[in-house]
């Protein structure tokens, strides 16, 4: 068995949380300033960490997701961070351990949580319960593509508007 001194530990915990120069991580050192290349540096970093979690909780003039990659990324243009999760983009928000933006290559590692909350622990059968808001959402969905969990906001009428976030990625099977 191989072993390793708590100071070793520590530079690797810091090395792949992408806290060291980007020569010793292996992440981008740069973002590019906007454009193609900053959302590809961006991308890779999460692509990394294997999530972003979300945090709508706004610190030091941005919310927690955006710091993480402003941290990591010299140059990284912060609306940015808010406009990564868009049709076409390699990104799908879920619940993947909290709220995150995941690799879209992991969707169908997800495909239990889906199945599971066709009828979810708490609230039951949500879309035997709220057809009308679950056609609405799937409406949207083959309008406009995929959606952020903010498409709450379209069911507010439904009794317990949160549970439409668990509705979107049941009936976003394709």
């Amino acid at each position: 068995m191989e072993t390793i001194t708590v100071r070793e530990a520590r530079r690797l915990a810091v090395a792949r949380a992408g806290l060291l120069s980007p020569e010793r991580t292996g992440l981008p050192r740069r973002a590019g300033w906007g454009g193609v290349r900053s959302r590809r540096a961006a991308h890779e970093v999460i692509r990394r960490f294997g999530f972003l979690q979300l945090d709508s909780v706004s610190v030091a003039g941005a919310r927690s997701h955006v710091i993480v990659l402003l941290s990591r990324l010299e140059g990284f243009p912060p609306a940015l961070g808010e406009e990564l999760l868009a049709p076409g983009e390699p990104l799908f928000e879920y619940w993947g351990h909290e709220a995150s933006w995941l690799p879209l290559e992991l969707y169908p590692v997800f495909e239990f949580r889906r199945r599971e909350y066709a009828h979810h622990p708490w609230w039951g059968d949500v879309l035997g319960k709220h057809p009308r808001v679950a056609d609405e959402v799937r409406g949207r969905l083959e309008a406009e593509g995929p959606l952020r969990s903010s498409v709450r906001s379209t069911a507010r009428r439904c009794a317990a508007s949160r549970q439409v976030a668990t509705i979107v990625p049941v009936v976003a099977q394709p």
